[in-house]
């Protein structure tokens, strides 16, 4: 699946600027939407079937600035009224549903 061909590029892009736990959170978020999304793959080769390839134009990253960094800025204030210790369980509760989701989604879909 082509969807996230240019993933590290648009990661980046959305992660510019962060640091600390705000970007091991959002970061982890990002990874846990591509792969929920490449687990929903039915295993369709090249030549078969649709590709979508997924990039955001100059005006689609603008508006990603604009309201991605409003909510991130509502997420820091959140995030920084946990310990590290919450933001650790956090980041380990977001990981174990992840892989809980993917193993649903594989078994049912």
């Amino acid at each position: 699946m082509k969807l996230f061909e240019q993933w590290q590029e648009n990661k980046e892009s959305l992660l510019d600027g962060m640091t600390g736990s705000k970007r091991a959170i959002l970061s982890q978020l990002l990874e846990n939407q591509k792969t929920l999304t490449e687990s929903m793959d039915t295993g369709t080769t090249a030549g078969e079937g649709r590709t979508v390839v997924v990039t955001l134009t100059p005006e689609g990253r603008k508006l990603a600035e604009r309201t991605v960094h409003r909510i991130l800025t509502m997420e820091d204030e959140i995030f920084g009224t946990w310990t590290d210790e919450e933001i650790d369980f956090y980041l380990e509760l977001t990981e174990r549903y992840r892989d809980q989701i993917k193993d649903k989604i594989e078994k049912n879909l």
